[in-house]
């Protein structure tokens, strides 16, 4: 028999993984080795290899090998083998010739279920098809004999192709064996699973969207007609807000804009007395607003709608920076809390920075400059946007917009911005704490490896930038301050800190302590206490990675101990029960940056 043949009667009855069962099959075929089909040691250590299914497998191994000792069966392989070498057509065998109780006069090899075998007296039958078809019938229409040949004339268009659908069928059918009563019970229809990704965000509570539209019309209408206007105008735009469309109200403006944006005809009525009273200003009609809602609003989610209001024209798929200027714009011009800076429009410009920077800081999980959708649905940035609308203290919301935080920000960049042209160097960011940081931390900070630079000219710091680097310096616990410093700490980039990092930054803090009178402390020990600190294990080389920091929650103490001296006093002075009581600080304690802001206001 050629190796071809061979190996594609190997595969069709045995499976591709079975190609050492059958070499040791061909070997008892022969009739030299019939006296050896019982006690042939190389057949007892033939083992099914682990499946999902390892009792149903173990089972059909089990039976097949019994009925392959069977004389006759042995019979009709050798001619089945033969009439495949002399390239006959093959013939469809008939029913298998094993005897109903050749299980109990045969012994067979042992398998993880003969002693289930033995109590049993009957075997429950094979499980029905769905179609209701034989399993002949399911072998690629018919194309397949029970064990798996094909047709001289079709072998060579389907043999890939009947090989990957019969291991499929007889994974499949591996699975629905079941040694229960109830496998000839029809299967059930699969149950259907509730859509759970939504790409523009879930969706509103409303099943079907002609209701929605139809409950946004009535209550633009039910307003119109309430403030005596023909149409919409910004009026009652900004009274549908928060109910029809789920935004705040400082953000009527955008609506406003970007409904004349979609209805360009409606630009040439903006003049026109809309109203029955006497009312002017800007009136839109109600179908240039519903053309509106169906664009940006039908089937969105509160978050999503939000995103592509401020997306706008953008063909990514992001916000950048200047994506949320009107909104700060919306927020300057009608919150009550910001209106005393009408007439400094510089302190303006410098909060709307300063609020924009610290939204990217929290709600940014990519250090990409972009706010994606995901990044607005998990941070709940509306859910702030729609409190701060009914809040009319700004301070109060001390996540984002609060003025008192921008102040404190502003005002140490004002002190360290000597000549005050809104950039700082080396000599002016040495300053920052009383000269808490290293001069090495100091260069790594404004060339850009811990984030990289607005600035335009190198090694120059701007606001924005400063924004960053001061709340990641006060506040170290957050994930991106564990960027921030880990990029800057980690000098050849790949993404490990070695000891060799640490020695480089240490080295200029032993320095100092030595130039202040304090008494330093030695590499060694600030080695082993970082270690024992990140309970690195000791048979492992030396190697903090980002999720080791991460886990041991005490990398604000792992930073300080290599470039701010200040701090790293203060941590050697403490208790360290204290600092135990800070690792477990439960979560809705206010965080360090906040604490550190509060305390210069």
């Amino acid at each position: 028999m050629s190796d071809t043949g061979r190996f594609q009667l190997n595969d069709l009855i045995f499976g591709q993984e079975a190609t050492a069962e059958y070499d040791e099959m061909d070997d008892f075929l022969r009739p030299s080795s019939s006296k050896r089909l019982k006690t042939s040691p190389k057949l007892r250590s033939v083992q099914p290899k682990p499946d999902i299914a390892p009792l149903p497998k173990g089972k059909l191994q089990e039976l097949f090998f019994t009925w392959l000792c069977q004389p006759s069966s042995s019979k009709t392989i050798r001619g089945l083998i033969s009439d495949l070498q002399s390239q006959k057509e093959v013939q469809r065998p008939g029913k298998s010739s094993i005897l109903p109780d050749a299980r109990t006069q045969i012994g067979a090899p042992k398998s993880p279920v003969s002693n289930l075998i033995r109590v049993n007296a009957t075997f429950p039958p094979s499980p029905v098809p769905r179609s209701g078809k034989p399993r002949e019938d399911l072998l690629l229409g018919g194309r397949l004999s029970p064990l798996g040949f094909l047709d001289r004339e079709q072998e060579s268009n389907h043999a890939d192709s009947s090989l990957r659908n019969l291991s499929s069928l007889r994974s499949s059918l591996s699975r629905k064996t079941s040694f229960s009563s109830t496998a000839t019970e029809p299967h059930a229809e699969k149950p259907s699973i509730a859509r759970f990704y939504f790409a523009e965000g879930r969706i509103s509570a409303y099943e079907h969207d002609e209701i929605e539209l139809a409950d946004v019309r009535a209550a633009v209408l039910r307003k119109a007609e309430q403030n005596g206007i023909r149409g919409v105008n910004k009026q009652v735009l900004s009274s549908i807000m928060v109910q029809s469309l789920g935004l705040p109200s400082f953000l009527t403006t955008c609506v406003f804009d970007r409904i004349l944006e979609l209805s360009p005809e409606e630009k040439g009525t903006l003049n026109v007395n809309g109203s029955t009273e006497g009312h002017t200003g800007p009136v839109v009609s109600l179908g240039a607003f519903m053309k509106f809602f169906k664009e940006l609003c039908l089937g969105k989610s509160n978050p999503a709608r939000l995103f592509y209001l401020l997306k706008h024209c953008r063909v990514e798929n992001y916000l950048s920076r200047e994506s949320l200027r009107p909104l700060m714009e919306g927020l300057l011009e009608c919150h009550p809390g910001l209106v005393f800076l009408s007439s400094t429009p510089e302190f303006q410009v410098r909060y709307s920075e300063t609020v924009i920077e610290r939204i990217f800081y929290s709600c940014a999980r990519h250090n990409t400059r972009c706010l994606y959708l995901g990044d607005i649905e998990k941070s709940r940035l509306l859910d702030s946007l729609l409190w701060l609308d009914q809040e009319e203290d700004i301070n109060v919301e001390r996540k984002y917009f609060s003025y008192k935080h921008f102040y404190v920000l502003y005002c140490r960049f004002w002190e360290l911005d000597t000549d005050h042209d809104l950039s700082i160097g080396l000599e002016d960011l040495m300053k920052y704490g009383n000269g808490a940081l290293t001069v090495r931390i100091a260069e790594r900070i404004l060339g850009g490896f811990g984030r990289e630079n607005d600035s335009p000219v190198k090694y120059r710091m701007s606001y924005t930038d400063f924004v960053w680097f001061c709340i990641s310096e006060e506040d170290k616990k957050s994930p991106r301050a564990l960027d921030f410093w880990f990029r800057c700490i980690d000098l050849d980039g790949d993404g490990l800190i070695t000891l060799a990092d640490i020695e480089y930054f240490y080295r200029e803090q032993y320095s100092r302590m030595e130039d202040r009178g304090h008494e330093p402390v030695p590499f060694v020990n600030i080695v082993c206490q970082l270690l024992d600190m990140l309970q690195h294990p000791e048979e492992k080389k030396p190697l903090i990675s980002k999720k080791d920091l991460r886990a041991c929650k005490m990398q604000s103490v792992f930073f300080n101990y290599l470039f701010n001296l200040g701090k790293f006093f203060q941590i050697e002075s403490r208790d360290p029960r204290l600092i135990q009581q800070g690792k477990l600080r439960p979560k809705h304690t206010l965080c360090q940056k906040t604490g550190f802001l509060m305390r210069r206001i």
